[in-house]
């Protein structure tokens, strides 16, 4: 998570775009970290308050008492999720995607197989959200009165030409399963 003053408060989901709006972002982002920089190993995690990954249940109440600005994040359709999350790891599709079931949780930190996971909250929050498949930085901007620059920091590199080659039926059935609540939540269709 990362908070610019009088605007929001981002949750970052892994595999969303929140690297780029980071990036995009950074001369605005409050931060506990001295040591500012956009480039190399976990330049993220300079910008972002507790966990970079983190999601709003693991965060102190207290830690939302002098939020009084949005909190807002952005989802990806589940299907191009899995996918990207796997390329990111460096895994083969076929052995990574039969494993997911007999996980908790990924190979990576915390990280969730819901985006919904990361902002349910016993708090009573509400999260603005945004689609990755809608332009959200560009949307965020304009929500926000923030300067838009077309960037892609972290891009997935398919070794298909689109995330839809790497499914058969019973991949699909599998992402289906595993997301269920992202589908639900975030009126993503199962295909």
């Amino acid at each position: 998570m990362f908070s610019i003053k009088d605007k929001f408060t981002f949750i970052h989901i892994p595999k969303t775009s929140g690297s780029s709006l980071t990036h995009m972002v950074s001369n605005q982002i409050e931060t506990k970290s001295n040591n500012l920089k956009l480039h190399g190993m976990g330049w993220q995690k300079k910008y972002h308050f507790n966990k970079m990954h983190e999601d709003l249940n693991s965060v102190e109440k207290s830690d939302f008492e002098n939020i009084e600005n949005d909190i807002i994040t952005i989802v990806r359709n589940p299907y191009s999720r899995m996918v990207s999350i796997c390329e990111h790891l460096g895994k083969d599709w076929k052995t990574f995607l039969h494993r997911l079931p007999k996980m908790k949780k990924f190979f990576v930190g915390n990280w969730h197989y819901t985006q919904y996971d990361y902002i349910k909250n016993k708090y009573n929050l509400n999260v603005k959200i945004y689609k990755f498949e809608e332009n959200p930085l560009e949307k965020i901007c304009m929500d926000y009165n923030l300067k838009y620059k077309q960037i892609h920091r972290l891009k997935t590199n398919y070794k298909y030409d689109s995330f839809w080659d790497y499914y058969d039926s019973e991949k699909k059935q599998i992402v289906f399963e595993l997301c269920k609540k992202d589908f639900e939540y975030f009126d993503y269709k199962e295909k």
